[in-house]
């Protein structure tokens, strides 16, 4: 059995250098090799037989935004005893941030910060805010169309830390605290330019928050490798803690925004 085996195996090497004296072609193997060396013309000996890259490194889009907006304000607040209502006019509030995004094929992280500032007079006292926010969260591409429509779609959510410092008259009070938040954003493309929106909302009963919601629309333009935003923003909030004295607050506010950003 073992003499066979080497018979054949003889034969067979033998008739690949007379195939090839007389000019007959390896069905399969030929092809294979010359298609090969081809695809490999011109590269170093030692880049011939170099492994081709790794799937998945490419095809990531990476998103730095920024923006600062100072809105107008409604809120009703209670410290410690102490009441106090406003309606702040433009230029008496400001709300700025920055957001960076990576996301692949499918999913995607992004981190956001941002610091809001209140002062106004109100029902005999002066009153003043200040507050901080910081998201961390996932990104799910759930439509993303590159045709000329540019339609594309993200669902996110994550964690969300935020701190208030109040200060009304005599009485004052900050607190801090952590909460989950979810959204949406959804954009297309309008002749020179993208529509987008996106709606988070956080809170739900989890610390201080009953609910935080914000809906922002605006418009997009590329500039080179930049891009500028302007549009509206809407932002609702309701806290309520027994922490400290205690507090409560309900505010609404309202106006345009500008952003710039980059994407690479």
């Amino acid at each position: 059995m073992k003499r066979m085996l080497l018979g054949l195996l003889a034969s067979t090497l033998l008739a690949v250098p007379a195939a090839a004296a007389e000019g007959g072609a390896l069905p399969g193997i030929s092809e294979s090799v010359e298609s090969f060396l081809a695809s490999r013309a011109g590269a170093p000996p030692a880049a011939i037989f170099a492994p081709a890259p790794a799937e998945g490194l490419t095809g990531w889009d990476f998103r730095v935004t920024s923006w600062l907006l100072a809105p107008e304000a409604q809120m009703d607040a209670e410290i410690g005893g102490s009441s106090a209502h406003l309606d702040s006019d433009f230029g008496d509030s400001f709300t700025t941030g920055a957001r960076v995004e990576a996301v692949g094929r499918t999913f995607g992280v992004l981190a956001e910060l941002e610091v809001s500032g209140l002062e106004d007079d109100g029902s005999g006292a002066d009153y003043t805010y200040d507050g901080l926010r910081a998201d961390l969260g996932l990104i799910l591409r759930v439509v993303d169309v590159d045709a000329a429509a540019g339609v594309r779609l993200d669902l996110f959510g994550g964690a969300r830390y935020q701190s208030t410092d109040q200060d009304a008259g005599a009485a004052d009070d900050d607190d801090a605290w952590w909460e989950p938040f979810a959204g949406a954003e959804a954009r297309v493309n309008v002749l020179f330019a993208d529509l987008f929106g996106r709606l988070t909302a956080s809170g739900f009963d989890f610390g201080p928050t009953t609910l935080h919601w914000t809906l922002v629309v605006g418009l997009e333009f590329d500039v080179g490798p930049l891009f500028l935003q302007a549009g509206l923003r809407y932002d609702d909030a309701n806290f309520s803690s027994s922490s400290g004295g205690g507090y409560s607050m309900d505010v609404q506010s309202w106006g345009p925004f500008v952003g710039l950003g980059l994407d690479f």
